[in-house]
């Protein structure tokens, strides 16, 4: 058998019938004076080309002419004639890559038996063409690409190579083509499919755990006359005897044509794994000589989309640095930072997952910024965002309290949102002077595990996106130490969660006037404490001092981009000495008759700015020595009391009223003790009553409380414990020793508030005041007050009553 190949002849001698020599053919070839013809052999030759051309050629002796049968069954044009000198060719198809044919040669001549000779020979076809360009290299983000067959990303004039992918195999093999870049070709397709296999992918988690690839692209290349115009691509998944097709796509004639194509929606059904890869011709398309396509940057990729990947950094193995990594740094490292298990114990959610998760990790030989070396990692990442819209980078760091810090830096943990993408992070780091948004975060507690909840330190970076949407962003560490970021999320701002502030408070053994106070929020990004003696602070976990006991509302305001929200603690600054006595509310269950009449008005003069001097039955009452006039004249004027009412005869001033009323009540059914309760539906209505003290002792004060349509959070009313008389509700803020707001939980529904205090400071009721009546309450002007003090919503009405009952005070020690 013999395996013609381009440019190779090959000469066959088939037999020699006679005995005869080479002189006696040359001298008589047309077999004058012979008496038979004597055929001697038959030559064959592949002429230049791709090898299917091949020349026969003849010697015998009595021959006049010879028929040449080809054996090309599926042609009618392979059976050739010639004469004594010379020879034939026939250029055999093209669709097979080695295909064995039997020519046929008969010598004939007038009046000699014909002499018939057969040879084998097999054709191997070898596809001619060549290039003058090359496709468009791709650009963008390498972290997008899962490459299989692709030199590599242009940049700065060269190619970056991949990182990922599966090698292929497959075609006629790589030929080099312009600028020496890889090409591959693939023949026949008018016959059979070009096939290119590749180890398995699946789509789904082809750049890592949850991380898709969503298309799918390819550059194909056809000079018509010797290719294909249509073409028909077959996606193979054989582990499940599936195939995805797509036909009908349309080739430029001498050029290269880009398809880009959605593995969901783009084929024949959506694309679950790839193993191999057919191109074939397409459905009424025609396929020309070689039915040659030439085959460049087939890869599957994803686009830059507007949410982080892996910023929980879960995703182990080859893609756990994946989406974190520049393409190139000059004169640097790419790696983004070590591998950790020493996370936040939440989730990317906010979920407290009861463990530590992975977290990033850098330790201070990666350190960063303005200390960078080659060793240097920086965690980057590309997102397209809409553009010209408000969002928050947000994120948790910790970083390790040992060793001493860099020679002129703080330790801190830097976060950036940069303008635009960024290939090489040599430039990214240079930009960082024109950065959306950054955070430097000094707050070293130790790992996650060390700091309150394991929550490490909550950071929000509030920016607003380009012209182009391009953002990325940044984080590196500036620590002699381990440092670590964990749960980074890019959000629009109006999606933001709120923050929850939560703090425990702890007194300093040895020095009663001390607290420790620890902030355990969530999701809080800066905060504010109002330690309720006037002081403030800004510290995360602060200490204070107290300059005296007391009961002190320490209000801790977590703030984040959502807002603000607060919480509240009281806390009883005391010296550990106890009461000489009891204190008294009067009339606290808001039922118990001062007289014999019953009469309902009277139940309320024990809580009123101006009590009456006398019941209704004309008995003196014994608490009319504590009158405001000031104070009364002032929550009366519409002016000074929040009311809205568009005439004086509306309800909101209740004919000027200072007073609630009694009313009857369910809070029985809500662990109330008493029937009835003080009513107000009016906004100049208080409930006023001072109360005797004494000073460092510690009171606590619970009441029930109701409105009837005051939206939840909303606050219903706000107690207060004065240390002086007002002349008017500007000066509750200097006078309180305590303030308690009632934050609305459910709408209509009785609240049991509850709150404790410490007096620091009182006051006394002058001579003529204890003169004026020999049977109240009020006998000395030793005797020290505070007061306490309800004001209801500024919404109440008659449509939103508010109602307080089951006053209880109770005193340390009794």
């Amino acid at each position: 058998m013999n395996f013609l190949v381009k440019g190779i002849c090959a000469v066959v001698t088939v037999g020699l019938l006679v005995s005869c020599n080479k002189d006696d053919i040359d001298a008589n070839p047309t077999g004058v004076g012979v008496t038979e013809i004597t055929f001697v052999s038959i030559a064959t030759d592949v002429e230049d080309g791709d090898g299917t051309l091949i020349t026969v050629t003849t010697q015998g002796i009595g021959a006049t002419s010879y028929v040449i049968d080809f054996g090309d069954a599926d042609s009618s044009e392979d059976v050739l004639t010639k004469g004594v000198g010379g020879s034939v060719s026939y250029d055999y198809p093209n669709e097979g890559a080695e295909v064995t044919y039997t020519i046929t040669v008969t010598a004939k001549a007038d009046g000699f038996a014909d002499v018939v000779k057969t040879q084998d020979v097999t054709v191997v076809h070898v596809p001619e063409g060549s290039l003058s360009t090359v496709p468009d290299s791709p650009t963008g983000t390498i972290s997008n690409v899962f490459a299989i067959f692709s030199d590599g990303m242009e940049y700065d004039g060269g190619l970056l190579e991949y990182r990922w992918g599966e090698a292929v195999s497959g075609g006629d093999g790589v030929g080099t083509s312009v600028d020496e870049e890889n090409v591959l070709r693939l023949s026949r397709l008018g016959s059979d499919a070009g096939v290119l296999s590749v180890e398995t992918i699946d789509p789904a988690s082809a750049f890592g755990d949850g991380i898709a690839a969503t298309d799918i692209h390819f550059d194909v290349y056809s000079d018509f006359a010797e290719g294909v115009d249509l073409l028909k691509v077959t996606l193979v998944n054989s582990g499940a005897s599936e195939t995805y097709e797509v036909d009908g796509l349309a080739l430029t004639d001498g050029g290269w044509t880009s398809f880009d194509l959605d593995l969901a929606t783009g084929f024949s059904s959506s694309v679950s794994a790839i193993d191999s890869i057919l191109f074939e011709l397409g459905t009424d398309g025609t396929a020309n000589e070689h039915a040659s396509i030439y085959l460049d940057n087939i890869y599957l990729y994803k686009e830059t989309g507007s949410s982080i990947l892996n910023g929980d950094f879960e995703i182990e193995g080859t893609f756990a640095t994946s989406q974190w990594r520049f393409a190139t740094y000059t004169d640097g490292n790419t790696n983004p930072f070590g591998s950790s298990s020493d996370g936040s114990d939440f989730d990317i959610d906010g979920n407290d997952v009861g463990d530590k998760t992975r977290g990033a990790k850098w330790t201070s030989g990666q350190v960063g910024g303005p200390i960078h070396t080659a060793d240097s990692r920086y965690a980057y990442q590309a997102l397209a965002l809409t553009p010209n819209t408000d969002y928050v980078l947000q994120y948790q760091y910790a970083i390790d309290d040992d060793n001493d810090d860099p020679v002129g830096l703080d330790r801190h943990m830097a976060g950036f949102v940069l303008d635009g993408h960024f290939i090489d992070g040599a430039d990214a780091l240079d930009d960082t002077g024109n950065d959306l948004g950054r955070n430097l975060g000094f707050d070293a507690e130790g790992k996650f595990s060390d700091t309150p909840n394991d929550y490490g330190t909550f950071v929000q970076i509030p920016f607003t996106s380009t012209e182009s949407g391009e953002v990325s962003v940044m984080f590196y560490s500036v620590a002699p130490d381990d440092a670590w970021i964990d749960n980074v999320k890019v959000i629009e701002a109006a999606s933001v969660t709120a923050p929850t502030p939560e703090l425990t408070s702890e007194a300093t053994p040895g020095n009663f006037l001390e607290y420790t106070f620890t902030n355990t929020s969530i999701n809080g990004a800066s905060f504010v404490w109002d330690f309720g003696d006037g002081n403030t602070s800004t510290e995360k976990s602060p200490t204070h001092t107290y300059a005296t006991t007391g009961m002190y509302n320490v209000v801790l305001t977590a703030t984040n981009a959502s807002g603000s929200v607060m919480t509240n603690e009281m806390i009883t600054v005391s010296d550990p000495e106890g009461a000489t006595f009891a204190a008294v509310l009067q009339n606290a269950d808001m039922q118990s008759y001062p007289t014999a009449e019953n009469n309902n008005n009277d139940l309320v003069d024990a809580w009123t700015i101006d009590p009456d001097d006398t019941f209704n039955d004309g008995s003196d009452t014994p608490f009319d020595f504590w009158r405001n006039n000031d104070l009364e004249g002032w929550v009366s004027d519409r002016a000074n009391n929040g009311s809205t009412a568009p005439d004086p005869s509306d309800q909101f001033d209740r004919n000027g009223t200072d007073k609630g009323s009694s009313s009857g009540t369910d809070a029985m059914s809500a662990g109330g003790s008493s029937d009835r309760s003080l009513k107000f539906d009016g906004t100049g209505e208080r409930a006023y009553q001072p109360f005797q003290v004494e000073e460092g002792v510690e009171y606590t004060i619970s009441a029930n409380v109701k409105s009837e349509t005051t939206p939840v959070t909303d606050v219903e009313g706000t107690f207060y414990i004065l240390h002086s008389e007002p002349a008017d509700e500007t000066d509750l803020a200097s006078f309180a020793i305590t303030t308690v707001p009632v934050i609305a939980t459910a709408i209509n529904t009785w609240q049991n508030v509850e709150f404790s205090f410490t007096v620091n400071s009182t006051f006394s009721f002058p001579q003529d005041r204890v003169d004026e009546n020999a049977s109240d309450i009020l006998t000395s002007t030793d005797q020290e007050f505070v007061i306490f003090y309800f004001v209801p919503t500024n919404t109440v009405t008659t449509d939103n009553e508010v109602f307080i009952t089951d006053v209880v005070i109770e005193t340390d020690g009794f």
